[in-house]
């Protein structure tokens, strides 16, 4: 008997696939999955897993079990292979999973608007219902601000998936902003506001919220800038260089690290009232002896009609001031948003 016949004999058995799928018949594409597979081998205790895709072009990418994303929308195929310790080779059965592109399912004509205004394409819900409607959103003078995509129909599970899929866009939760919107809109819900930085002061906004039973989607091009001190060429820019001496900085005191100016560029929104620069701005974290010193520094310039005593007694006051020479107008309504979860200050610049 030779020494080999008493040795264990080599393992030429295959592993087993006992089952292979995925929590979901459907995802996005680019969003990433995990496989669910069983697989078994009577001799070794490590098998290699490996995962080849092929898109509906025909293309094939390899993936891990633990991290899957599929490139193409419509039906992808994936196989799985597993190898044992000893080299051998086992294919699963093919599985079959729907991907979903987000920007793939609009139509011609609602992409069209959208390129119109805001100028990107707003991903869509794998969820939203048939029903739903693209139209152009405007202020009151006609001005084209964006587009709302209304009667989307989603669930708070669904609603919760769709801004997964806008986070893995790029889009990034704007908690100022969300601030601002839960104090001011009436009789809404499940509000949210998500940006996408574009370039320089420039984003892409989608502020989400419940309205009357409909799930509503308002996306814009907006542009701001967000920073302790008072951004004097930001402002330059939006009012133009003959109004920014009219317009005084807001400072902070010393001692207040934490105060944050958020100012936004309203010219597109305010352009049917004649303003020749308009600025949207919200003061956090600011006390009010700090907003009192803003006023006292806009009656000494000459402003009129404004006080903090007004603004304590009604929550909001409007300061003038007219250029005797060039008529020049400037009114900067100052409100309170105390009750809201971050209390606020709104300051709102119109140059006319």
């Amino acid at each position: 008997m030779s020494l080999a016949s008493c040795g264990t004999p080599p393992d030429t058995t295959a592993p087993v696939f006992k089952s292979l799928k995925a929590d979901s018949d459907t995802y996005y594409t680019n969003e990433p999955f995990r496989l669910n597979v069983e697989v078994e081998d009577d001799v070794s205790e490590t098998l290699s897993l490996s995962v080849m895709i092929t898109a509906p072009s025909g293309a094939k990418s390899s993936s891990t079990i633990d991290a899957v994303t599929l490139k193409e929308d419509g039906e992808n195929e994936i196989v799985v292979t597993a190898t044992d310790e000893a080299g051998n080779i086992a294919t699963s059965e093919t599985l079959t999973i729907n991907a979903f592109d987000p920007y793939a399912h609009w139509t011609s004509e609602e992409i069209a608007l959208m390129e119109t205004s805001p100028g990107f394409i707003v991903p869509k819900s794998r969820f939203f219902a048939d029903t739903t409607t693209v139209s152009q959103s405007q202020n009151m003078g006609g001005t084209i601000l964006g587009v709302i995509i209304d009667n989307t129909g989603l669930n708070e599970e669904q609603i919760a998936d769709y801004e997964a899929l806008l986070i893995r866009e790029g889009f990034i939760s704007n908690d100022y902003e969300l601030t601002y919107y839960g104090s001011t809109i009436l009789n809404s819900t499940h509000i949210n506001v998500f940006d996408k930085h574009v370039e320089n002061t420039s984003y892409h906004r989608l502020q989400n919220y419940y309205y009357n039973g409909d799930y509503k989607i308002e996306a814009r091009f907006v542009d701001y800038v967000i920073s302790h001190d008072w951004d004097e060429a930001y402002v330059t820019s939006v009012v133009t260089e003959a109004y920014a001496p009219l317009v005084p900085a807001f400072t902070f005191e010393a001692a207040n690290e934490e105060g944050i100016l958020y100012l936004s560029n309203y010219n597109d929104i305010m352009a049917s009232m004649g303003t020749i620069g308009a600025i949207q701005g919200k003061i956090y974290h600011v006390t009010v002896d700090e907003i009192s010193t803003y006023l006292d520094k806009l009656a000494e310039l000459g402003y009129t009609d404004g006080s903090i005593d007004d603004l304590i007694a009604n929550e909001t006051t409007m300061p003038m001031y007219m250029d005797p020479t060039t008529y020049a107008m400037v009114m900067i309504q100052i409100s309170s948003y105390l009750d809201a979860s971050i209390p606020f200050y709104t300051i709102d610049i119109m140059c006319m």
